[in-house]
């Protein structure tokens, strides 16, 4: 049985395409790999954060769902992570990117954050977080790793910033085995170097759950998503709950949101990035909605 370490990924969707001024309050923004408060497993400490390696660059408009999140935490710390726009006021992306967060804001519309000559960034203030109520940063099988935003105000429906739709309840959303899906990552394209890059993008294909529980000691749930990636690509130490893409029967559909992975981050490495399957959270997610729709 193959063993290595693992750590929790992040693929972060980011559209940032005009000058955005820095908010002070986010200086020195810490992405949740650099947690010293991550998850352990049996072994190892788990951290939260993936980047696409040797991925394409993305362009304005071509992933206007994919949102960058700014949050303070508890600890008066400023952390990074990813999400997918399910509804104009509503975010889904992973709890342990919610877990012991006090307030931040949510950036749409761009693929480079604070930087580039296209475009503007809408920014709006986040208003209540729902983590998994199952979700514990203690359980070692990091089942339950997805969570809910929802915004103080919508963000407008423009070219560049819209929403990706949920999967049915149906067959062809959950058992997706084969499937091609595409994953987004904003931050260091090269592990050796940390920091912030344009959004890139990747493709992966679903792997059967029995063949992804060869890598990991813990046990993979039917409420996860496996995938691997093609040669010479690879996700990797970046931002976490971004959301992975199918395009089933010509629709586009969020079917994942990226949970953890492998802490070998070579280019071309076969080793599964896992993400919760958002099929088996519906009930879940469409009770939240309907709880705090006021």
């Amino acid at each position: 049985m193959l063993i290595h370490s693992i750590l929790l990924l992040i693929i972060l969707h980011l559209t940032f395409c005009s000058e955005i001024p820095r908010p002070s309050e986010f200086n020195d923004i810490t992405f949740a790999s650099d947690d010293p408060k991550g998850i352990k497993s049996q072994e190892n400490l788990l951290r939260t954060n993936l980047r696409v390696i040797n991925g394409f660059p993305a362009t304005l408009g071509q992933f206007p769902h994919a949102i960058f999140l700014l949050m303070k935490s508890d600890t008066n710390k400023n952390y990074g992570c990813g999400g997918s726009l399910v509804k104009l006021n509503w975010i889904l992306t992973a709890a342990h990117c919610l877990k012991n967060k006090m307030y931040g804001f949510a950036y749409a519309g761009v693929v480079d954050i604070f930087r580039g000559p296209y475009g503007s960034a809408e920014k709006i203030e986040l208003d209540q977080m729902y983590p998994h109520p199952k979700f514990m940063t203690s359980n070692p099988n990091f089942q339950y790793d997805i969570g809910l935003i929802k915004l103080l105000e919508k963000f407008p429906e423009t070219l560049n910033i819209g929403t990706i739709d949920l999967p049915c309840n149906c067959p062809e959303h959950y058992n997706i085995n084969g499937v091609e899906i595409t994953a987004t990552g904003f931050g260091s394209t090269d592990v050796k170097t940390p920091g912030v890059s344009p959004l890139k993008y990747i493709s992966m294909t679903v792997m059967e759950q029995t063949v992804c529980q060869k890598y990991f000691e813990i046990q993979i749930q039917d409420s996860m998503l496996c995938s691997n990636t093609s040669l010479g690509m690879t996700t990797c130490l970046g931002d976490s709950g971004s959301g992975l893409i199918a395009n089933i029967q010509n629709h586009k559909v969020l079917v994942g949101v990226v949970s953890f992975g492998n802490v070998y981050c070579s280019a071309g490495s076969s080793f599964p990035s896992v993400s919760s399957k958002v099929s088996s959270y519906l009930d879940w997610i469409h009770e939240t909605f309907d709880s705090n729709s006021a």
